[in-house]
């Protein structure tokens, strides 16, 4: 049996790559937040982590609860009800912490609850409304069914955002 050269292997791998990149396409992570649900590419997520103890941090914007030391990495901790200006819960079982990484900052979201992990067609995305934006539609960028009910699509960019790229350094 031939052994593969450098060239095959790595050709190998670059093909396993887009094997894993294509199997992203197209799949959102369905979470819950005040009844309504809301997807985030899977692309994003690096994990998801039952609700821990987090360390406040004085001094940074309300919707930043604290940080968290996961594995030797800081990871701000945001909790969604806040920053969409909803009232807050009082944390249970169900709730956990959606880990998300852009490549530059690793931010945690506080969730009421995760549901699955979904196939969305791009085509049947359809536009969010423009009219009457609160904070929680500047971060929607467009809404599909799911099962029977209609999921918020989160624009992720926007959550990290130049002025929330700033708070979040300034956590780190």
């Amino acid at each position: 049996m031939a052994e593969n050269t450098g060239t095959e292997i790595l050709q190998q791998q670059q093909d396993d790559l887009l094997e894993v990149e294509d199997s992203m396409e197209n799949r959102y992570l369905v979470f819950d937040v005040k009844d309504e649900y809301y997807s985030i590419e899977i692309r994003y997520i690096t994990e998801i982590v039952e609700m821990m103890p987090v360390t406040v941090v004085p001094s940074i914007p309300d919707c930043i609860v604290g940080v968290i030391n996961l594995r030797g990495a800081i990871i701000p901790i945001m909790d969604v009800r806040m920053r969409f200006g909803y009232e807050t819960k009082e944390y249970d079982s169900r709730t956990c912490i959606v880990v998300l990484d852009n490549e530059e900052i690793a931010l945690g979201l506080i969730v009421d609850s995760v549901q699955e992990v979904t196939e969305i067609d791009q085509e049947t995305i359809a536009a969010p409304p423009t009219a009457g934006a609160r904070t929680a539609d500047y971060y929607v960028k467009g809404i599909a069914k799911w099962k029977n009910d209609l999921q918020l699509i989160i624009d992720v960019d926007k959550f990290f955002s130049l002025d929330d790229a700033g708070m979040l350094n300034a956590v780190n």
